[in-house]
């Protein structure tokens, strides 16, 4: 007779992030995750308190997932687009995890206001030395630039088709020029090709 095949904590949560994936939360169960294992529900009972107890373990393996993505961005890229470019991709291509980690108002999520909030001084100074803006305008835009991301997150995520890299960035594009050009006329700036092509070449456009 073969040994019993030992499912670990770890097993387990991956199994969880996998049904979240698949399934979304509403597909969270014993059962759900018992058949990704290929096993009975009592692994998951002897490893953890109740579904509460492993819900908030897969919730924390999906902000890893997400943050290590993240990570990868940033090397040799602006981690300002490198942050924005994951959250949008992530919305697009993981979509049931990113409403269990993005939309979900029971977690402490990654969240993008975190990221382009006023507090975060290096991000807020990548945005100045990318748009020119000073102190006043930089923050108003900082804060436009959240609306215009989360909604196209959240809409990519609802949606049933996915989006190229390129198709991405085209829209991340457009929101940033077409706001950041509102902010700088208001400074009295001008949306001159030069500034365009700075931006294009910090989010890796051709």
């Amino acid at each position: 007779m073969p040994p019993k095949k030992r499912i670990s904590e770890n097993d387990i949560i991956e199994a969880g992030l996998n049904v979240i994936s698949k399934h979304g939360i509403d597909g969270f169960n014993a059962r759900e995750i018992a058949n990704e294992l290929e096993c009975s529900t009592q692994p998951i009972f002897s490893n953890f308190t109740n579904m509460d107890d492993l819900r908030e373990s897969v919730y924390q393996s999906a902000k890893d997932y997400f943050n290590t993505e993240k990570q990868k961005r940033i090397v040799d890229k602006t981690p300002l687009f490198a942050m924005i470019m994951e959250y949008v991709n992530f919305a697009d291509k993981q979509k049931n995890l990113f409403g269990f980690l993005f939309m979900n108002n029971k977690y402490d999520a990654p969240n993008l206001y975190d990221f382009l909030d006023s507090s975060n001084t290096e991000v807020i100074g990548m945005i100045r030395d990318l748009t020119d803006l000073d102190a006043e305008h930089v923050i108003e835009f900082s804060e436009m630039m959240i609306f215009y991301i989360y909604g196209m997150a959240r809409t990519l995520a609802m949606r049933k088709t996915t989006l190229t890299e390129d198709e991405l960035k085209h829209y991340v594009l457009k929101g940033f020029l077409g706001l950041s050009r509102q902010i700088r006329e208001k400074q009295g700036l001008k949306g001159d090709k030069e500034y365009q092509l700075k931006v294009r070449k910090a989010l890796d456009m051709k």
